[in-house]
């Protein structure tokens, strides 16, 4: 019996070795510790990106460590560790999860179909399986994921304190409509889908 993460990673990787239910679990719990990790780092990236007060720009000339670190202090003392470094991580993190392991499950159905030429399709098309399955795989998951990426990106460059994920959620349908969940759809799908194709070929 082959492991189910080292079932779903491998490049021998059959669909009928799958554990679906531990590989969840596994992608799940490893995603989280990832996020808890990873997330304070990313709402610091998005801040500097977008933080072009003159103050700011005086103290990087100092060094990026020097500019983090007020950005840190500043950041807890406005809104603590929860509001502040960890603002659109539930919704990010582990709502966002959820497609993302669908995600993956759905590319190593669709690579053993292709594999096996389930779907009767050019010789070609199908020996490229792992490009096409990563495909439609990603485009898949993009309905749930984009919106999801777009409140958590909210939560993190926006004052939205005291509002928590359901609150952006509506702030953004009142202001904006469902269209406001999907901004640059065309770009993020391009980027998502072929990203991901790439990736898995």
């Amino acid at each position: 019996y082959q492991p189910a993460l080292g079932a779903a990673m491998g490049s021998e990787a059959e669909w009928q070795r799958l554990d679906v239910a531990r590989f969840s679990l596994y992608r799940f719990t490893l995603g989280f510790a990832e996020g808890v990790v990873c997330h304070p780092l990313w709402v610091l990236k998005t801040l500097d990106q977008i933080d072009d007060r003159p103050s700011s720009s005086a103290l990087r000339k100092q060094g990026n460590l020097s500019y983090w670190y007020k950005l840190t202090v500043d950041i807890y003392r406005r809104n603590g560790i929860a509001n502040g470094m960890f603002r659109g991580f539930w919704i990010g993190q582990v709502v966002g999860m959820f497609p993302n392991v669908a995600s993956l499950i759905m590319y190593q159905k669709l690579k053993f179909d292709f594999e096996n030429n389930e779907y009767h399709l050019p010789e070609g098309v199908a020996k490229s399986g792992p490009f096409w399955a990563g495909l439609v795989s990603e485009t898949g998951a993009f309905p749930v994921q984009m919106p999801v990426d777009v409140v958590s990106q909210r939560m993190q460059v926006q004052d939205t304190r005291g509002m928590g994920s359901w609150g952006v959620i509506r702030h953004i349908h009142r202001g904006e409509g469902y269209s406001g969940f999907f901004r640059a759809l065309d770009l993020t799908l391009m980027e998502y889908a072929v990203a991901a194709a790439s990736f898995w070929f």
